[in-house]
């Protein structure tokens, strides 16, 4: 069986919309810009995140093994995230766009924390919300 990694499943967060933020093995918290392979390795373009704010200008890129993505637990659903979630599916297209819904609120659909390939965003609160 295909150990899971997140190449499979970083590019729905990466939708350029938002920044994907994540953090380092040091603890250091950036924000995700970009995915690259590079022979047969992933890399990530990231920005530091200060306290404040993203600083411009300062991209940086670093090996994607290492990085950890800050996501939501689906136990951290609002009220109206539940019922959305809840809500039955009636062709491919509607759950597509169920899912993209869930990803673009940082909600971990893949259950990517569990399997140890993302942090939990409770720890992390002012980084998703």
């Amino acid at each position: 069986m295909k150990k899971d990694s997140l190449t499979q499943y970083l590019h729905f967060y990466l939708n350029g919309k938002k920044a994907l933020y994540a953090l380092l093995p040091n603890d250091e918290r950036i924000a995700i810009t970009g995915i690259y392979k590079h022979d047969a390795n992933w890399y990530v373009n990231y920005l530091v995140q200060d306290k404040l704010s993203v600083r411009c200008g300062e991209t940086d890129t670093i090996m994607l093994d290492v990085v950890k993505p800050i996501l939501r637990p689906m136990s951290d659903m609002n009220q109206g995230e539940k019922e959305r979630w809840s809500m039955g599916v009636k062709s491919y297209q509607s759950y597509a766009l169920r899912i993209k819904f869930f990803v673009d609120r940082y909600l971990d659909v893949f259950g990517l924390i569990k399997k140890g390939l993302a942090i939990d965003a409770t720890v992390f609160d002012s980084a998703v919300r």
